[in-house]
């Protein structure tokens, strides 16, 4: 490995300065790089299951991942010794700035590692037969990067990337649970750095911190405050659902989760791979939670939940809606209402290779109930209407789900 030279060194620092002075702070300004990447580590989806790699491509990726490591830290060190050389003015600020970069990268390095290892030693307690102490689970250390953005901070106030100075400041305070400090700083972004691109970034973690203490007018109000433009904005709006709900405001909450599913749609066509996980999963506790709004009052029926729908410009989701009622009522055992929605489901749609998944629902909730005149029942509405000869199959133009359907049925 070639190792960089102080006049590399110099040039890796002060670059960034240059570009400065000939770009606005929006042309310069960027979250998907460097610290801020990946703010939200702990807040992800879950990733997809991994490819399976050839033993030639681990090897390589882990050598490149190696190569890179090293560079960072043979960076560090010579960061390190240009700053005890006691630089000063823009210099000190550039080479403090870079440093701090490479240091919180390289905790969020060993943090990876750790949690890696910390994943393992769960999975390992999971299967133990034994006894086994739970592990505890790790925090990411960013004192070593936050006493140098710190000192950025108080002793070079016009730097030009003061806004994200502030928020790192703020993030390893709240890492490091003290909530007062890091509220302050993000404010501090807010409202001394009006035209930054962590505007988004900040009031979510404003909102995230009045949510966990269940103060859910100001939690609404911070998320309120997350841009369209935010690469947080679909979970901006799930808060304010969950706000405007936990509020009891169920009408507005309604409104807000099927903006939840608007956005969600609009990501899985247009959004990174990234994004379509995420408004994938937001898509689920959007649908979940329409649900409780839906099941906790008792007198609404499933034509209401239909209609209201409706009238939010949501008809596109009450299938789905519909079926999770269905199924939300009957993981409570309220049979008729189960029933209800199911019916109302195959009304929608009765000629629909759904319809006859439905009906054989409605035959496992009597089932369930110990019901076993009103599961004979239903097991002839099942042949009457979703049968082989009946006017449903004929109607069917993929005939292997057919036939998967009928065999389903046949084994009731």
């Amino acid at each position: 490995m070639r190792p960089l030279t102080r006049a590399a060194l110099l040039a890796l620092i002060l670059v960034p300065a240059s570009a400065s002075a000939q770009a606005p702070m929006k042309d310069v300004t960027t979250t998907t790089r460097g610290p801020t990447s990946e703010l939200y580590i702990r807040k992800r989806p879950p990733a997809p299951e991994a490819p399976v790699l050839s033993v030639d491509l681990k090897a390589l990726l882990t050598s490149t991942e190696k190569r890179r490591d090293d560079k960072r830290i043979e960076a560090i060190g010579l960061l390190r010794a240009f700053l005890a050389s006691k630089p000063s003015g823009e210099a000190r600020a550039e080479g403090t700035f870079k440093l701090a970069e490479l240091l919180w990268e390289e905790s969020r390095r060993v943090f990876l590692v750790r949690m890696d290892d910390y994943a393992r030693a769960v999975e390992k307690c999971l299967v133990a037969k034994g006894e086994c102490v739970q592990p505890k689970e790790p925090r990411i250390d960013l004192k070593d990067a936050e006493k140098l953005y710190r000192e950025l901070h108080d002793n070079h106030p016009d730097f030009r990337r003061m806004d994200l100075v502030t928020y790192l400041i703020g993030f390893a305070a709240k890492e490091d649970n003290r909530e007062v400090e890091a509220m302050q700083r993000f404010m501090e972004v807010i409202n001394k750095h009006p035209g930054s691109a962590l505007q988004g970034d900040a009031w979510m973690m404003v909102g995230e911190h009045h949510f966990a203490t269940g103060d859910w007018t100001r939690a609404r109000d911070a998320y309120k405050n997350v841009g369209e433009e935010a690469a947080t904005s679909d979970l901006a709006t799930f808060k304010v659902a969950w706000c405007e709900w936990k509020l009891g405001n169920t009408t507005q909450a309604a409104k807000d989760f099927k903006r939840v599913l608007d956005k969600a749609q609009k990501q899985e066509r247009e959004g990174t791979d990234s994004q379509k996980r995420r408004s994938a999963s937001l898509r689920e506790e959007a649908l979940e939670y329409l649900v409780v709004v839906f099941t906790e009052d008792r007198s609404i029926s499933p034509k209401e939940v239909f209609d209201f729908l409706v009238s939010i410009d949501g008809e596109q989701y009450s299938r789905d809606v519909m079926v999770k009622v269905a199924e939300s009522y009957a993981a409570q055992a309220e049979w008729d209402r189960s029933t209800d929605a199911y019916r109302f489901l195959i009304r929608m749609d009765p000629e629909s290779m759904k319809s006859a998944e439905y009906q054989r629902a409605v035959v496992s909730n009597w089932t369930s109930a110990l019901d076993v005149d009103r599961a004979q029942e239903e097991i002839k509405v099942l042949l009457v209407n979703f049968g082989p000869n009946t006017e449903w199959a004929k109607a069917q133009k993929n005939r292997e789900a057919l036939a998967r359907s009928l065999e389903t049925t046949e084994e009731l």
